[in-house]
């Protein structure tokens, strides 16, 4: 299975009415999709780690493998965010967003 066929199917069961995913640096992706209940939501996985480095004015990590072109990647993600009206950004890593975020079994009794 592709990784299109799996956001499609992730759309499908989710109620996504549209996607996309963009290749956004080498090995990484995002996806942007609009949801009837909560609109625009963006799934930065591993484009951004987590929301204390979603900022124009952020410093670049130790850690990065190509700390500069972060950064700039961040900028463009925040302006596609802002061009997009994106109601929601989730990030891969971060935990503190996650234990906040309803997961699949909040949806089961």
């Amino acid at each position: 299975m592709t990784m299109h066929m799996l956001i499609a199917l992730f759309c499908s069961f989710f109620g996504c009415s549209k996607h996309a995913m963009l290749h956004f640096s080498p090995g990484v992706y995002l996806i942007i999709m609009s949801r009837l209940t909560t609109g625009q939501v963006l799934l930065a996985i591993d484009a951004v780690a987590g929301q204390s480095v979603f900022t124009y004015d952020r410093l670049v990590d130790p850690m990065e493998v190509d700390g500069v072109a972060a950064v700039a990647s961040t900028r463009v993600l925040l302006d596609l965010v802002e061009r997009n009206h994106v109601s929601l950004v989730v990030f891969g890593h971060d935990n503190l967003q996650w234990s906040t975020l309803k997961q699949l079994l909040d949806f089961f009794d």
